[in-house]
């Protein structure tokens, strides 16, 4: 989706440096827009990439005053009003709260910081949701009080899952629990508990990774939606309860029509992903809001939606389109973690290794590291796959 006039180029800092801040980095690094990415990790792809450079920082949501400070060097430095990105649920709060301290220096455009909060805790988030007439799958709130008589009334299997996703995957390593009794339920609450006692009790929706659509979009400085497509899950890392590894873009009318319905209320500003999955009864329940881009941003772009140059367009005051007009069919792999979904599918018997190599090759397929004109990201890759081997081969042969 094209714009109607180029903006003048102005400088780009992204927060983050996850797959999503890739897409960032080679939509606008192509246009010749310089792009610098502070990140929390040595293994981020964009560290390798050619379209930006890379500072490794730590955890944002600890060294807050250590970011700012950076931001400010960068700013003074930079030459000209930078365009500040970013692209994790933690810098997203971060520039929400440092919004105004952040515009000294950068143009920016995120929620405000109650919308993020909001978000993050998905308490808040689905009562918001049912306020809206958007379904939600049944969630219950459990506290040590009452983890026995909710244990009790569930149906099973269901899932624990923490109120707030970041602070679950930045301590346990996992953003959920599936449990089958519950005996399960309780010890797994009193186990989870000790990261964080906020969390809840969910209904699984039935069906498999397909059964997961999403809406990703824009929302202008002016909260109108400037760009968006819906898509398709197809596989996930882990399966069922992970990351998006093979996605497709398709059209989902319902989908936009709860996305916008949700958004639209909370008048929305920034980047956001929001994901559902359909049920037997065909209707769509809320699984979360992302307040930020999300892995599948690149498919976005490869169907026609470059939401990065449509925001980095739109924060430099340059006309950006709205409507519709993006293409079906498209698919993003991730290659790192569709080949390990493919393995754990395989040895479920639900795919041969023939069906899985004509699910990513071919036309109509764009890849999440792999780039003719930035191999860095994929060489890195492979080079990271070949240690994690070589390590698993060496513990074997130590037993």
């Amino acid at each position: 989706m094209p714009v109607s006039s180029t903006p003048h180029h102005r400088p780009v800092v992204l927060l983050g440096g996850s797959i999503g801040s890739l897409s960032y980095a080679r939509s606008l690094g192509r246009r010749g827009i310089d792009i610098h990415c502070l990140g929390t990790g040595a293994s981020s792809p964009v560290s390798s990439s050619r379209y930006s450079t890379y500072r490794e920082m730590g955890d944002v949501s600890k060294r807050e005053s250590h970011w700012l400070e950076e931001l400010s060097s960068i700013g003074r430095r930079q030459g000209g009003r930078g365009v500040l990105f970013p692209t994790g649920d933690d810098t997203v709060l971060f520039a929400s709260r440092h919004a105004i301290t952040l515009s000294e220096n950068f143009s920016l455009n995120v929620p405000g910081e109650e919308t993020v909060r909001t978000i993050l805790d998905k308490k808040a988030q689905y009562r918001f949701a049912e306020a809206a007439g958007v379904p939600v799958p049944r969630t219950l709130y459990p506290d040590e009080e009452d983890i026995e008589s909710i244990a009790e009334e569930m149906d099973y299997p269901c899932l624990l899952k923490p109120r707030h996703s970041r602070i679950w995957r930045a301590t346990a390593g996992s953003k959920l629990t599936r449990v089958n009794s519950p005996g399960d339920l309780i010890r797994a609450y009193h186990c989870m508990a000790r990261f964080d006692p906020k969390v809840m009790v969910q209904e699984m929706v039935p069906g498999g990774d397909d059964c997961l659509f999403g809406f990703l979009a824009y929302y202008g400085l002016d909260r109108r939606c400037l760009g968006w497509m819906t898509k398709r899950k197809l596989r996930q890392f882990p399966p069922l309860y992970g990351d998006g590894s093979l996605q497709e873009s398709v059209r989902e009318p319902r989908v936009e029509e709860l996305s916008r319905r949700l958004l639209d209320g909370l008048g929305y500003r920034g980047m956001v992903g929001v994901e559902y999955k359909r049920g037997v009864d065909g209707e769509y329940r809320l699984i979360e809001i992302n307040p930020r881009s999300v892995s599948g941003n690149l498919l976005a772009t490869a169907a026609g939606v470059d939401l990065p140059f449509i925001a980095y367009s739109d924060i430099c005051g340059s006309s950006a389109p709205g409507g519709v007009g993006f293409r079906e069919g498209v698919r993003l792999i991730n290659e790192f973690w569709d080949y390990r979904s493919f393995l754990e599918y395989r040895r479920a018997g639900r795919v041969s290794t023939a069906g899985w190599l004509r699910s990513v090759i071919g036309r109509g397929k764009v890849y999440a590291y792999f780039a003719r004109d930035d191999p860095g990201p994929f060489m890195s890759l492979l080079s990271r796959v070949g240690s994690e081997r070589l390590k698993r081969i060496g513990g074997i042969a130590g037993e």
